[in-house]
């Protein structure tokens, strides 16, 4: 009887055991699934950032080459532009100095000009004012021509007078006689009168004649000079025209003078953080080679030295090895196929640790196998 308790009983103790064990099998096997999953969305995540870097560095590389190309084209634009510059800053000062002497002809010829105006006016006052004296004289030999008609008429009157009354009034004869010699004496003073008025009109019509002339000569050497003023002006608004086209030139250059250097300005930047992203890059890499050889004793034995570079193989060939992570690699000790062809389960783990990814990366890219594959293509050997 008690034999068959102690059975029952280890029995009992058997399936409890084995109950435990498949509890524990089942949960293990749950958490390995989710570990699983776990790591492959991180190695999901992990690849899409490595795949950003490298591109995001590949990009940072390509803008820096074409920055350090552009620098010295930029450089000979922006010496050409200076060049320009001083050329066209020389002759805008040219034009500048030769305005000053335009302008101070201009100047005397207006000055000039407003003198033979000046002149001109009192030309055209002293003709009027002979023209007034002129006709006044007019006035009084008009006036001095018909008191001497009518002296005549009456001269002549009294002629017929004398003629019928010779035989009535000879007594009259001498009265008539001395009014008739009166007469002619009056008439003989007009004459005169009448002579010197025409000669001073003759005399005041020479000058007006001669007034007229200089008026004109007046007026031409005024249409010449005004002429003249016209070329003046516009030869100065054809300097002020190429200074001010010449102000326009500098400020378009200089505007572009400062683009260019705006642009260059961009590109130094650009080539600077480029060369920060690559010195951080280049400190991680320094830094985790001086981790790894901090840590000697962790080393795997399959870890080599760098070899010749005719020996080295081009792990880049590696589908999800790119340029950043094959130098991680190098900098590690690992050179060649064969490495990662006889990576073992311990071996992917400590690879996959000091390089920064998952081990499910490298057993999901094939690592070993492709390097197995790329080792017979190139060696012949297989592993």
């Amino acid at each position: 009887m008690t034999y068959l308790i102690s059975k029952i009983l280890l029995c009992l103790v058997l399936a409890f055991a084995i109950g435990l064990v498949l509890a524990w099998l089942l949960r293990r096997s749950l958490a390995l699934s989710r570990e699983a999953d776990l790591h492959s969305q991180w190695t999901q995540r992990f690849r899409t950032l490595e795949q950003e870097r490298d591109t995001q560095l590949a990009k940072i590389k390509a803008d820096a080459d074409e920055a350090r190309t552009q620098v010295p084209t930029l450089e000979a634009s922006l010496a050409d532009r200076s060049d320009l510059i001083a050329q066209l800053q020389s002759e805008l000062d040219g034009w500048k100095r030769r305005l000053p002497p335009l302008e101070e002809r201009i100047r005397g010829r207006e000055e000039a000009m407003a003198e033979m105006t000046a002149e001109g006016e009192a030309l055209r006052a002293e003709r009027d004012r002979l023209a007034e004296a002129l006709a006044a004289r007019d006035d009084q030999v008009r006036l001095h021509d018909s008191e001497l008609k009518a002296a005549a008429e009456r001269h002549t009157a009294l002629e017929d007078r004398l003629a019928q009354s010779a035989g009535e009034k000879q007594a009259g004869d001498e009265a008539a006689r001395e009014e008739a010699m009166q007469m002619k004496e009056a008439l003989a003073a007009c004459e005169v009168t009448i002579g010197e008025l025409r000669s001073l009109a003759a005399a005041r019509e020479q000058d007006a004649e001669a007034a007229q002339a200089q008026l004109r000569q007046r007026d031409e050497a005024m249409a010449e000079l005004e002429v003249a003023l016209g070329e003046a002006r516009a030869e100065s608004e054809r300097v002020a025209e190429g200074i001010a086209e010449g102000d326009r030139r500098v400020r378009e250059l200089g505007d572009a003078l400062a683009a260019s250097e705006g642009r260059l300005a961009e590109v130094e930047r650009r080539a600077r953080d480029a060369d920060a992203w690559r010195e951080r890059y280049e400190n991680l890499h320094r830094e985790h080679a001086a981790a790894l050889a901090a840590a000697p004793a962790e080393r795997p034995a399959w870890l080599i030295e760098r070899p010749a570079d005719g020996d080295l193989d081009d792990l880049k060939h590696v589908r999800g090895i790119g340029p950043v992570l094959e130098k991680t690699l190098n900098d590690i000790g690992v050179y060649l196929y064969r490495q990662l062809a006889e990576l073992d389960e311990a071996g992917i783990e400590w690879l996959a640790r000091n390089v920064n990814t998952f081990p499910g990366r490298i057993r999901r890219d094939r690592w070993v196998e492709q390097a197995s594959e790329l080792m017979l293509r190139k060696y012949g050997d297989e592993v």
